[in-house]
């Protein structure tokens, strides 16, 4: 409705425009020619030129306008070429690419929610259709359509055809789209003739595009990798570049297998270094797979259960090394796929980096480098609706303002996979498994983030101290007063303070502003009035309501009372009519509430955009007024989000009207709800990427709040990876001397690369580093000596002073024969390292709480890094020389970096959320004593693993 009003009014405003500097242009070019007897010759010149000009100006308006038209009628043609087909996926990422809201586009989505039985939003399409329809065909052809039941393929089909035969797209525009959906889906649907002819008419580039295209359609994702390259060097621009990198992830998320030949040009030898690398990787997993081997004979003629628990131990760790290896052997090429896109700064190329992240399973960081482009500057000024809208999205499911209702939406999902599949005009990346499992992702992702919690507000004015203001339910709110929960700033827990704002026994002063424009008639209006009636009836706690309503005005229904029949009265007396006036209701809203005590909120619905007095909205949260805001329809969700922000409240976004009463009824036990929680923060340094995470009782409700120390956003560089990390001081000798000098390979994260660094030091020491070619990000350390045992320090210095310390990033020790251990009732699998500085260093250890049999464990997981432990190093060898399982005592805490993962025997753990540290390496401590084990920092998904440890 109000997106059907908005679309024909930009493409309306288009034709004007361009029709009105055509008229002018003659008019101006005919003034010049019929007044050239009482004009000068430089005022007829003049007239002429001008006429000209607007003539040109208002022909080229023209052809963008008709172009433009033409493209959105492919884009609904193509929909109805899929329904025809009933790929319900790529109809709708079609949809969406088109504002245009004539009879044919309408019809498509009536049809598409009918198909995917979605009863109400098809009821709303049929309406609009309707009101489409102006002659008898027109109407008979809508009758049809909307007479289509939920879930008839069959009739959708034939609608579908029907629609498509009769579409106003036509001759070769029409040829065109048909070849397009042919290339596509390899499904030919126009007039009978050979479609592989359009082959040999199209350019050599476009060929190559059309063929990428077929490919991923195709699952031929090799096929669509050499494709993409073969463009690349063909044409190398930036759209190019992302192609074949989004190609490259599609691929390496699949599982492919890809080589060097698919990226060589012809007639040009491939280059071999990623093979190299590839078969250096291939050595190492065999070497491993030998060694796995000889353990096997061995735990054949163990002598005891002991030996056998230790050697099957050693095996499970050489297993898990062996499938990290494979890993990064399998995701080689998004590596360097990420690199070779570094240089392009484009919001399509921060979401393609997206997409190789998460073809890496690395899904923490997918997700943020969205929320990272999200808030970029780049966002907000981008031309780019569709795009700045997905990221938008994006952002506010993760900071939990609209998690209540819409996020599992058709609609939502949709706009994740545009979002996802962004820079190209077909539908294959749409139609993809990493999109539409990255899409899945998202949606799933907010069932853990903003139940029953959110943040209101943030005060740094005495950082480190932070002050947290945050609402909810009254049970979330009570739990956190209570100290059950956990709070962390910036990967590290704090201790922390709450109280509630709002004493008991103070009034809850309600104010509801509803929209009553026009375009809230008919079931709308019903489903407002049906919504505040079923609120006003519910159990308020006593609080004074009021109605307030606004179109081109704001009038107050009814005043504050605590009687509920009044607020019933009143919405039972609303009429839709007039215009969008927003900052008219919230004026009304605060001459109701300024003059009132208690607690007091406002509960603002709209359907509409309108434009806003920022003024208005200052003076609510001024007094305190809290203003939650409520969506549906095609409204401003920015602003609506603006209003909620700025107030403290909560926008929630509601996919239709019919959703309103569920809104309100959500609401009534967010109102009146609020608690100050305050903390110092424990990391200083930090000032920027930082984050506030709350959680609480067992994990029931949570919310994370980022924020900067300093304007800009982080940049996200430094160290990923160090290679090797943890090493035997023999190891450094034999390859000393083998090599005559000693290389570590250092990975930087692919924002800045090695140009940028002026100095590398490690364990104070300088070290000499070079950038492997092709690679900025794949640095090689060359030491001037072997590095002593003990833990190293690794110190980056940037072009810009920036100064980055990595203390332990290198452990070199003494190698020890047992690879099992135990700490209080925790068991550790691991290889270990005494490092000479009085710690025992665990690699890639294997951490699981010792339970009774048959109790199921609430502590398992994996740790990708090191662990330390300060140890009497004299005893630790003579339990080594002892051999089995080695007791390091009834408690301690580990202190680790690294990237930790559920294993599936903790009790925290699911199927689609395995990682704890969001995918990237992090400091984190675990402490275990003989009665519990628990994290101290880093946790980031969840907090106590054990739900019977007491609070600190």
């Amino acid at each position: 409705m109000r997106r059907a009003g908005a679309g024909r009014r930009r493409g309306m405003t288009g034709w004007i425009m361009a029709i009105g500097f055509l008229v002018l242009g003659v008019a101006g070019l005919a003034a010049g020619v019929l007044l050239r007897k009482k004009l000068s010759r430089v005022w007829m010149a003049s007239f002429c030129v001008a006429g000209v000009l607007l003539a040109v100006l208002g022909g080229a308006l023209g052809v963008g306008q008709w172009n433009q038209t033409r493209e959105e009628r492919t884009w609904s043609y193509l929909a109805l070429c899929y329904l025809e087909q009933g790929q319900t996926e790529q109809a709708a990422q079609y949809l969406l690419k088109t504002d245009r809201q004539d009879l044919e586009t309408t019809a498509a989505q009536l049809l598409l929610e009918r198909l995917r039985g979605n009863d109400t939003i098809a009821r709303l399409r049929a309406d609009t259709l309707n009101n489409l329809a102006r002659t008898d065909s027109e109407k008979n052809l809508c009758s049809m359509v909307s007479g289509v039941a939920a879930g008839d393929y069959e009739a959708v089909r034939t609608a579908a055809a029907l629609l498509r035969e009769q579409s106003a797209l036509t001759g070769a525009a029409r040829t065109q789209a048909d070849r397009r959906f042919a290339a596509e889906t390899g499904v030919w649907l126009g007039d009978p003739e050979d479609p592989t002819a359009y082959d040999q008419e199209l350019p050599e580039a476009e060929r190559l595009r059309q063929q990428v295209d077929q490919a991923l359609n195709n699952g031929s994702n090799r096929w669509a990798v050499e494709s993409a390259a073969q463009l690349v060097q063909l044409a190398p621009s930036a759209d190019n570049r992302l192609l074949l990198a989004s190609a490259v992830a599609e691929s390496v998320y699949s599982g492919d297998y890809l080589d060097a030949s698919c990226f060589a040009a012809d007639g040009q030898e491939p280059d071999e270094s990623a093979t190299a690398e590839r078969e250096k990787l291939a050595g190492q997993i065999e070497k491993l797979e030998s060694q796995q081997a000889q353990l096997d004979l061995a735990l054949e003629g163990a002598s005891d259960e002991a030996e056998s628990e230790r050697l099957a131990d050693e095996k499970a760790q050489l297993f898990a090394r062996q499938e990290e290896l494979q890993a990064e052997s399998d995701n080689l090429y998004a590596r360097r796929a990420l690199s070779s896109i570094a240089d392009i700064h484009s919001l399509e190329a921060e979401i393609v980096r997206a997409r190789l992240q998460y073809a890496m399973r690395d899904y923490e960081r997918a997700v943020d480098q969205l929320l990272s482009a999200a808030g970029s500057l780049q966002c907000r000024l981008s031309p780019s609706s569709s795009l700045t809208n997905g990221l938008n999205a994006v952002r506010r499911a993760y900071e939990g303002g609209s998690d209540a209702v819409g996020v599992e939406s058709d609609q939502f999902r949709d706009t994740m996979v545009a979002l996802l599949s962004s820079g190209s005009d077909s539908v294959a990346l749409a139609s993809g498994s990493l999109t539409q499992s990255f899409a899945d992702r998202i949606v799933s992702d907010q069932k853990v983030y903003g139940k029953d919690l959110y943040a209101s507000g943030i005060d740094l004015s005495e950082f480190p101290q932070v002050t947290l203001l945050l609402s909810g339910r009254a049970e979330a709110m009570q739990q956190l007063v209570d100290g059950q929960g956990q709070v962390k700033d910036t990967r590290a827990e704090v201790d922390w303070q709450a109280e509630m704002l709002d004493a008991e026994g103070v009034t809850n002063q309600l104010c509801c502003v509803v929209d009553c424009s026009g375009s809230m008639g008919g079931e709308p209006m019903a489903n407002l009035q049906e919504a505040l009636i079923r609120f006003a009836q519910s159990d308020l706690n006593g609080a004074y309501t009021s109605l307030v309503t606004f179109e081109d005005t704001g009038r107050v229904a009814s005043e504050l009372s605590a009687d509920p029949t009044r607020l019933q009265a009143a919405a039972r007396e609303l009429v839709a009519n007039g215009g969008t006036n927003i900052s008219a209701g919230l004026e009304q809203a605060l001459a109701v509430l300024g003059r009132a005590d208690g607690a007091r909120t406002v509960l603002l619905m709209t359907d509409g955009q309108s434009s806003l007095d920022m003024g208005v909205v200052q003076q609510l949260a001024a007094q305190g007024i809290v203003v939650h805001t409520i969506g549906f329809g095609q409204v401003d969700d920015n602003l609506l989000q603006t209003i909620a922000d700025a107030t403290g409240g909560q926008y929630i976004r509601a996919d239709s009207s019919s959703e309103l009463e569920n809104v309100y009824a959500s609401l009534v036990g967010l109102i009146g709800n609020r608690v100050q929680l305050r903390y110092t923060a424990a990391d200083t340094d930090t000032a920027e990427g930082r984050y506030v995470y709350v959680t609480t009782g067992e994990g029931s409700a949570s919310v994370r709040v980022e924020y900067s120390l300093q304007d800009e956003g982080s940049d996200g560089r430094g160290l990923r990876e160090l290679d090797p990390d943890f090493v035997t001081t023999d190891d450094m000798a034999t390859r000393l001397a083998e090599d005559g000098s000693l290389t570590i390979t250092l990975w930087l994260e692919p924002v800045l690369g090695a140009e940028h660094l002026t100095g590398v030091q490690l364990g104070g020491q300088d070290v000499n580093f070079i950038a492997r070619e092709n690679d900025a990000y794949t640095v090689d350390l060359t030491l001037p000596a072997a590095p002593a045992a003990g833990g190293h320090t690794l110190t980056l210095t940037w072009d810009d002073g920036l100064v980055q310390e990595y203390p332990d990033a290198l452990l070199v020790g003494a190698r020890l024969n047992t690879g099992s251990f135990r700490l209080g009732r925790l068991r550790l699998s691991a290889t270990a390292l005494l490092t000479g500085d009085g710690r025992l260093a665990l690699r890639d250890p294997w951490l699981t709480e010792e339970v009774a049999e048959g109790q199921e464990s609430a502590f398992s997981l994996s740790v990708q890094g090191n662990l330390t432990l300060p140890v009497d190093e004299a005893a630790i060898l003579a339990a080594d020389a002892a051999g089995g399982t080695m007791d390091l005592g009834q408690s301690g805490v580990l202190t680790g970096y690294g990237m930790l993962n559920l294993n599936s025997g903790d009790k925290a753990y699911t199927w689609n959320a395995p990682a704890l540290t969001g995918g990237t390496p992090q400091n984190f401590q675990v402490e275990a004593t003989a009665e519990y084990v628990r994290f101290l920092t880093g946790a980031e998904e969840g907090g106590e693993t054990d739900g019977t440890v007491p609070q600190e």
